[in-house]
């Protein structure tokens, strides 16, 4: 993935896939982004300023999609708790409130 400092890049860590950030600081200057939340993303992710550097950017995560997986992985566990299972644990707990017993599937 290529994005700017955006959710949905801290989402696809989740995938752990390569991720390419284009830094902008003006954006980030522009909506006042927390500056550890920038430093997560930059930790995580491969920084380019230029088209050039995309490109090389590009080739190297296909060559070395492993490549900062580390860093991935526990930026995605700091900021994402049980991925995938939100909805199960919400509706049990709703369940629960309701004194109701799950319906079997």
């Amino acid at each position: 993935m290529i994005s700017d400092h955006s959710s949905a890049a801290f989402e696809y860590l989740l995938v752990d896939r390569p991720l390419i950030r284009i830094e902008m600081p003006e954006l980030i200057a522009r909506t006042n982004i927390p500056a550890d939340y920038v430093a997560l993303l930059a930790d995580a992710a491969t920084t380019v300023r230029t088209v050039p550097e995309i490109a090389r950017a590009v080739e190297d995560g296909l060559a070395n999609p492993t490549r900062l997986a580390d860093s991935r992985k526990m930026v995605a566990d700091e900021l994402f708790y049980k991925p995938g299972t939100a909805t199960a644990r919400a509706t049990q707990e709703l369940y629960e409130l309701m004194e109701l017993a799950p319906v079997s599937t």
